[in-house]
This record gives structure tokens, sequence and C-alpha cells, in this order.
């Protein structure tokens, strides 16, 4: 009696599984499935059971809740009712060309400008390579030392980097005096030009003066 009304349950659609799937025992054996890994329907019912255990990722699930609590529940599914055809059709914000709004600025964080990259040292700079040398082993080196040698270290430190500043002002110093020669020599130039020109143009007025004096007829009275 009770296998005839768990048949009639199943037929019914009553029981607990409603729709049975038959498989045969050699499929779910390991080894023998190992055996038969070169049959294809062994392949496609693996994909087709990979298909449906996967779930979704974080990211996924993240996006999906940030949908629903921006748009609300209706308006997301009928945004994921939508076809892919339907969905490769609408343009995206990148293709409309909307210009972009002033972003607020955040207190406190200054962005970088200018070049990326390392600094390079001048070869010939014996001061910024030795004062390097030294702070390098100061920070990896862990060498025992009395405080009265680290004194001295850090002296001298302190020295190369002052001769560092003095070198640097000094050569602002020679940068901004070889600048006021320039300018002084250009206007020296300029000077020189002009008065060179005005003594041509002077010297150009007496000649047409002295001709036109030769060209003038004299009439002599007898």
């Amino acid at each position: 009696m009770g296998h005839k009304r768990s048949s009639l349950n199943r037929i019914n659609g009553k029981g607990q599984n409603s729709q049975r799937e038959v498989r045969p025992e050699v499929f779910k054996d390991n080894v023998a499935r190992n055996q038969l890994i070169n049959n294809k329907e062994i392949l496609e019912d693996d994909k087709r059971r990979a298909s449906q255990r996967r779930t979704k990722s974080k990211y996924e699930t993240k996006k999906e809740q940030s949908r629903l609590r921006l748009y609300g529940k209706r308006s997301y599914e009928k945004n994921a009712s939508k076809s892919k055809e339907q969905l490769k059709n609408e343009l995206k914000e990148k293709q409309l060309g909307i210009p972009t709004l002033n972003r607020s600025i955040i207190p406190g964080f200054q962005v970088k400008k200018g070049k990326k990259g390392k600094k390079l040292v001048k070869d010939d700079d014996s001061l910024l390579m030795n004062r390097i040398i030294k702070s390098i082993g100061d920070e990896y080196d862990n060498t025992i030392e009395s405080k009265l040698e680290k004194d001295k270290r850090l002296q001298e430190i302190r020295e190369l980097k002052r001769q560092e500043i003095e070198k640097k002002e000094n050569e602002k110093k020679m940068k901004l005096e070889d600048k006021k020669m320039e300018i002084k020599n250009k206007s020296n130039m300029a000077r020189s030009l002009r008065r060179k020109n005005k003594r041509l143009s002077e010297k150009e007025v007496e000649a047409e003066v002295e001709q036109s004096q030769k060209k003038k007829k004299s009439v002599s009275f007898a």
C-alpha cells in the first residue's frame, strides 16, 4: 500500500521530490567516472552541474544590493528582465558626452602635480653623494657604536647638509647675477645700436645738404 501511495503522490506532484532523475551508478562512482572521462555525456553533465552550482560573486551581490537600495525592487527587476540586445542598444554615459561636473575637494588632501619618477643625482655633486651614503648607513646599518661616535656622525651629516644649502644659495645668486649681466649687455647693445643708427642718419642728412648746395646755379654780374 505504502509503495502505491508514494507512486500516486509522485504522479500528482505531492511528494517531496516531484521530479526524480534516474542516473546510472557508474557515473556516481569517482573511479569509474575517471575511467569514462572521455565520454561526452559525462562532460556535459559536469558542465550543467557546475553552472547550477555557481553562486554570485561578492562584487556582484554588492552591486545588486546597491542597485536595489537606489532604484527599488520593481525598477531593478525591470532592468534585470531586459534582453542583451536592448542593453547593447542603450547608450552609456561615456558615449553621451556629458561634461563632468566639478567634484568636491577633500580638505587636507593634495594631488601631486608635475613629473613622476626619481630625482637623479649629478655625478660631480660629491656633497650630496656623501650625505646620502652617510644617511643610508645610519638607517640600515645596525652597528654598535658609542654616543660620541653617533654624535660625531650626525654632526658630519648636519655639516654636509649645511654645505649643500650654501651651495644651492650660491648657485641661485650666480644665476641671478648672470641674468642681470645678460639684461645689462642687451641694454648696452641696444644703446650702441641706437647711437650708431643716429650717426648714420646724421651723415646721410649732411650728404644730402651738400649735394643740394652743389646743384644750385650761381649767377655772376659783371
